[in-house]
């Protein structure tokens, strides 16, 4: 059995981990891993056969782990049910599954101990950490971080450019001093796409700058039409009037899908913590930001999308605390973001005391995400 002699990392953060090359790692020794938790398994010069663990099945050769081939090593396939798509095909992660199902901890710090117990390799490392992200995504979670991010202007060009704070969140209840440390300002500026709308910037995670924003409407909503407009101007008629009317938008060419809102601030606390809290909307951040809580991002609504997910990958966080909201569609939504989480990381539901952060008051804050912290 071939196995590869790694460098000693013993106290290497986990976003520095080369994902390609532990899961070579185990690829390579995957025969140790099937003896280790009782699985069966045929030998072949290219690949691995066991019965698939995933979907519990009866056919010997229903999984298959290649141990060789330039595109190949490292992946698996689940010929009866294609469980790498709902898991990924990096074996990495029915690593993660085994031992989600053996200790109810599916944890990167846990699947490295289980490397280093069965192969006596230490975690892989390279110096380039943006590689070993794009490695790990595409080998094991099959999801594109290549995401083309637009730089649009400095941040301070941002605060030249709005009136910060803005009166309508100072007027939501939110203080001055919360607003103008996320830069939430009003434009007054005619011929600006975001004229007479609250903005929210967003920015790289860096924080230095602007990749795009969204903007609220202050102008009431109208009670002909549903939108939302000056009381003196007809209800719209075309498509540039209906965007500019619409409650919410979102600067040009920018998906809130791509990115979470507040990773500028929230991305050394959460790697440090290695704890992540996940918000529906700005509002929730702002009011975790009150009670001094700095290791929360948004998710612009109640979707978890694949690139958003990427990014906590690169975060190397091990647990998520879901605080979406409490009505009908937050719900939903928790159970959703649930499914889809709960094999990669611990995941803790935060039930609230209100229907969302934004509407409980810090005491109430401070006293259940005190774990998250």
């Amino acid at each position: 059995m071939r196995t590869l002699t790694l460098k000693n990392t013993e106290t290497t953060p986990i976003e520095t981990i080369n994902y390609t090359e532990l899961n070579e790692v185990i690829a390579l020794n995957i025969e140790q891993f099937l003896e280790f938790y009782n699985i069966e398994y045929t030998t072949y010069p290219n690949r691995i056969a066991f019965p698939c663990p995933i979907h519990k099945s009866d056919r010997k050769e229903s999984l298959t782990v290649f141990t060789s081939g330039s595109t190949s090593v490292g992946n698996f396939v689940c010929w009866t049910n294609h469980c790498e798509n709902e898991i990924g095909r990096g074996v990495v992660n029915l690593i993660k599954y085994l031992v989600k199902e053996k200790y109810g901890n599916s944890s990167m710090r846990k699947v490295l101990e289980q490397v280093e117990l069965i192969t006596g390799n230490k975690c892989p490392t390279e110096l380039s950490l943006n590689k070993d992200i794009r490695n790990f995504n595409n080998l094991v979670s099959k999801i594109n971080t290549n995401i083309e991010t637009k730089i649009l202007a400095t941040r301070e060009y941002v605060k030249q450019n709005l009136t910060i704070p803005a009166e309508y969140y100072i007027n939501r209840g939110f203080s001055s001093k919360t607003l103008e440390h996320f830069d939430v300002g009003t434009c007054v500026k005619r011929g600006q796409e975001m004229f007479m709308r609250v903005v929210v910037p967003v920015y790289d995670k860096t924080g230095q700058f602007l990749i795009g924003c969204v903007g609220r409407s202050i102008n009431p909503e109208c009670v002909l039409c549903g939108r939302y407009h000056l009381k003196n101007r007809a209800c719209p008629s075309n498509n540039i009037e209906e965007r500019w009317s619409r409650k919410w938008i979102n600067s040009s060419n920018f998906s809130t899908g791509n990115y979470l809102y507040n990773l500028w601030n929230a991305f050394n606390p959460a790697r440090e913590k290695q704890k992540l809290i996940l918000v529906e909307g700005q509002g929730d951040v702002w009011k975790l930001h009150e009670a001094e809580i700095p290791n929360a991002v948004g998710l612009f609504g109640n979707q978890l999308t694949d690139n958003q997910f990427s990014i906590i990958e690169s975060l190397g966080v091990t647990d998520i605390y879901i605080a979406l909201d409490m009505d009908e569609e937050g719900l939903k939504a928790r159970t959703r973001i649930i499914d889809k989480l709960q094999m990669y990381y611990n995941i803790h539901e935060i039930e609230l005391t209100h229907k969302d952060v934004g509407d409980m008051p810090i005491s109430d804050i401070k006293s259940i995400f005190k774990e998250a912290i």
